[in-house]
């Protein structure tokens, strides 16, 4: 399957399920689910957290399943599969490298081996440490762009304590396409290869638009953090002619998507999601709010608190006064309360298992915009997901 076969089946079954991905769970509260969504949720209320965390994780379907809900994992397992680009990672014992980060390095280095370059200019490289890993391992010089003069400064303490013979070069700008513009290195680097691991929402665009621009030769980038985009979304020919609408919320949980869970993680979730959304019910029955509230990430040990407790922590956060404690317990004791949460709970499993093809739809629209732009583009799968699920790489050259 071409970028083009598999980026237009991808949107055409995604636009089935638009109703479900284009807001959060709690959205469509106090209202019901399309009748084939609530009989799914029916289903997945007799799932064990086992159950649960597989098809979470796996997208894997008890065989008990109906036949529409396993044809709705199954699709989901057709569409996904893009080729991997496969790699023996090592223990390098990277100093003040964490094991993810020395995962990445190693997939991102065997990814260039095979190209032909003089210099790598990186993209958000933040403290360097992948400046500093790739100048090493192929003798080149990297220039590392970053907007944060923090991150940079602890990058140059750093070689100044640990010193090796590299050529890591900081450069400290605010990326945006006019201040890329303004380099005098942006016309002269005809074997330059632009990096971007991971380049958080605009800043791959900005990324593309540099590559085109230059003269480098290589790009491979590696995308994050999509709510973050600034700039538009559908950017191939494909991609404007028949356009998903994507929304902050479903770029939101595309970046959190493809996440192998356990068993244990789904209960620690369940218990998050058990005080978060009693709380929505509460201030919607209280008429305290009008939808969803922005509530924020509570520490771990706020969901280990009683509801009653928790709740009245978040309604000091929230502006609202202490309410009644006994008055907090009996509402979260309430049988309705309790099935509904878990409802919304289920149903929000079942929005996840759509976020890895809105993250490809994605990729591969930015595949596409190159190929429009006359590069070659290609995609891999390249980290293992355990260790790093936003592992799609993009390579494009000139």
């Amino acid at each position: 399957m071409n970028l083009v076969q598999q980026f237009n089946q991808i949107r055409d079954f995604l636009n089935i399920y638009h109703f479900l991905w284009k807001n959060e769970i709690l959205n469509h509260y106090p209202n019901r689910f399309p009748d084939f969504f609530e009989a799914w949720v029916d289903e997945l209320m007799d799932f064990s957290d086992e159950e649960l965390a597989q098809l979470e994780g796996h997208y894997q379907v008890p065989t008990r399943a109906s036949d529409e809900l396993k044809k709705y994992y199954a699709t989901i397992c057709e569409l996904m599969p893009i080729p991997i680009f496969e790699f023996t990672p090592q223990k390098l014992q990277l100093v003040k490298i964490k094991e993810k980060k020395e995962h990445e390095l190693q997939g991102v280095a065997e990814l260039m081996k095979e190209l032909k370059f003089q210099r790598v200019i990186e993209f958000g490289g933040g403290v360097g440490h992948g400046g500093e890993f790739l100048s090493e391992k192929y003798s080149k010089e990297v220039i590392s762009l970053d907007h944060n003069e923090y991150f940079q400064d602890l990058g140059r303490k750093r070689l100044v304590k640990y010193p090796k013979e590299i050529q890591l070069i900081f450069e400290h700008m605010f990326i945006s396409p006019e201040q890329l513009r303004l380099k005098n290195w942006m016309n002269k680097d005809v074997e330059a290869l632009c990096l971007g691991l991971h380049a958080c929402g605009s800043l791959s665009n900005h990324l593309m638009d540099f590559f085109h621009e230059s003269k480098a030769s290589y790009l491979l980038n590696f995308g994050c953090c999509y709510e973050k985009y600034e700039t538009p979304v559908n950017l191939s020919q494909v991609a404007k002619k028949a356009p998903l609408p994507l929304t902050t919320e479903a770029l939101h949980f595309a970046a959190r998507s493809y996440v192998p869970l356990t068993q244990q993680d789904i209960i620690e979730r369940k218990k998050v999601k058990h005080h978060r959304y009693l709380l929505q019910f509460y201030l919607a029955q209280k008429n305290l709010a009008h939808g969803p509230q922005t509530l924020g990430s509570a520490s771990h040990e706020d969901y280990q608190l009683p509801w009653a407790d928790y709740a009245n922590k978040q309604l000091s956060k929230l502006g609202f006064e202490a309410a009644n404690r006994a008055e907090l317990t009996d509402f979260a004791a309430g049988v309705n309360q309790q099935k509904l949460y878990y409802r919304y709970f289920l149903a929000g499993l079942l929005r996840n298992a759509l976020g890895r093809l809105i993250e490809l739809y994605i990729v591969l629209d930015r595949a596409m915009y190159l190929e429009d732009l006359g590069h070659e583009a290609r995609i891999y799968e390249v980290f293992d997901r355990h260790i790093s699920p936003r592992n799609i790489a993009l390579l494009a050259v000139k």
